[in-house]
This record gives C-alpha cells, sequence and structure tokens, in this order.
C-alpha cells in the first residue's frame, strides 16, 4: 500500500515496531519519514503526528498480514 501511494506523489509517514525495517522501507519509497513504536502504547499517535508535523494529511492503518488464495486452497483448521 506505501509503494502505491508513494508512487501517487503522496507524502508518507511509516510506522512500526522495528526501526531496522522501517528505515530501509523509507530508504526505498524516498521522502518518506518514520516512528518506531507499539500500537499498544497509548502515546503512539501524539508522537506520531508530532514527528510528521504537516506531512500528516491522514491515516492508513494496515496491521498485520492476510493470506490470499482461492478459498479451496486455503487450510482452514477445525477448532
Amino acid at each position: 500500500m506505501a509503494r502505491a501511494l508513494r508512487t501517487r506523489g503522496v507524502p508518507l509517514h511509516l510506522v512500526g515496531r522495528d526501526a531496522g525495517r522501517l528505515e530501509t522501507a523509507a530508504a526505498e519509497l524516498g521522502e518518506t519519514g518514520f516512528t518506531e513504536g507499539d500500537v499498544t502504547d497509548p502515546g503512539l499517535c501524539s508522537r506520531v503526528a508530532q514527528e510528521a508535523g504537516a506531512r500528516l494529511g491522514g491515516l492508513v492503518y494496515a496491521i498485520g498480514t492476510i493470506q490470499l488464495a482461492p478459498a479451496i486452497r486455503m487450510n482452514v483448521v477445525a477448532p
């Protein structure tokens, strides 16, 4: 999602727990800031807003991963 937004010229500020991965992603995307933090930290949003500054015009919340495959190929575990 970040790559798609960046190719459209949208300024980005990434947030995540792994500073190394954030730094790498920001460098690859170009002109992208980042903040290291965890979504369970109650002060994270205010810190991100402060660090992103005027660049912060919206929020795309994408956390975790999903498995994309035809339903017939997905692994289903019965409870």
